[in-house]
């Protein structure tokens, strides 16, 4: 059975800045070397939507340093001049005298926050995609403690599917897949990546299927059936269109909790 379900929503107005839904986690990098040129590159195993805080100490206060932050590397350094939406980010630091942890500022891209693309909540802060971070022209040393990837995305449950067989591929390929989840839910919305950050239908379709099969919670029906329909929702103006490949027989109720991320007003 196909079925079309139109629901129409009402928002309150949501707190100036107020979030309910993403959370940031803290990551570490596996990885802190100094290159030849006395550069110190971090690794943090893969790439993720976030920000960084990186510790770094001055004698005399007079001291800069340049930080690069990277999604890929091309012989071993992060890629400086990057092509399509590869992301790069360059900023100079002026260090204070002592010991102080230094946040990463993150210039707002003008093509992915346009008016049609989904505004990350002001109390979680504009994000990049970066795996790699190097520090140019700093003299101390430097280690896995010294920095801090703050990842941003929904809550996730690591545990809540799992996949293991005797192909090795198969099984980078399942877990390409389930993190590709995690990662770029960094909106709270089903978005293209961070070119536009746009919801287009083909995008919310793919990751919707997509979740269900990463632990994604199943419908309740009239409190007592459960099961996961094929199929994904697309948010309006006015109302949520949801689409099913296939919902039960006799009367259905649609249930949904709506977590404010954006500030504004919202009307029916």
């Amino acid at each position: 059975m196909t079925g079309l379900f139109i629901i129409l929503l009402s928002l309150l107005a949501p707190t100036a800045g107020g979030n309910a839904f993403l959370v940031k986690e803290q990551e570490r990098p596996i990885s802190v070397k100094t290159l030849g040129d006395g550069t110190v590159q971090a690794d943090f195993g893969r790439v993720a939507f976030g920000q960084l805080d990186i510790r770094l100490s001055s004698k005399t206060g007079s001291d800069t340093v340049v930080l690069h932050l990277g999604e890929r590397a091309v012989d071993g350094r992060i890629w400086r001049t990057p092509a399509t939406s590869v992301r790069y980010r360059k900023q100079t630091v002026a260090l204070k005298k002592g010991t102080h942890t230094y946040s990463f500022h993150i210039e707002p891209d003008t093509r992915n926050t346009g008016p049609e693309a989904m505004k990350m909540p002001a109390d979680i802060g504009e994000v990049l995609p970066f795996r790699w971070c190097e520090v140019e022209g700093y003299g101390g040393k430097l280690g896995k403690k010294d920095f801090v990837r703050h990842s941003v995305h929904v809550p996730f449950d690591e545990r809540a599917a799992y996949f293991r067989c005797s192909d090795d591929t198969l099984n980078r390929i399942w877990e390409l897949c389930r993190y590709s989840m995690k990662a770029t839910s960094f909106t709270g919305y089903y978005v293209d990546g961070d070119r536009e950050r746009i919801p287009y239908e083909a995008d919310a379709l793919i990751n919707q299927l997509g979740r269900y099969g990463f632990g994604m919670r199943p419908l309740s029906v009239n409190g007592w059936y459960t099961f996961t329909p094929g199929g994904y929702r697309d948010v309006k103006a006015d109302r949520s269109l949801f689409f099913f490949d296939s919902y039960p027989e006799e009367n259905t109720t649609l249930k949904e909790e709506f977590f404010a991320t954006q500030t504004g007003t919202y009307t029916a």
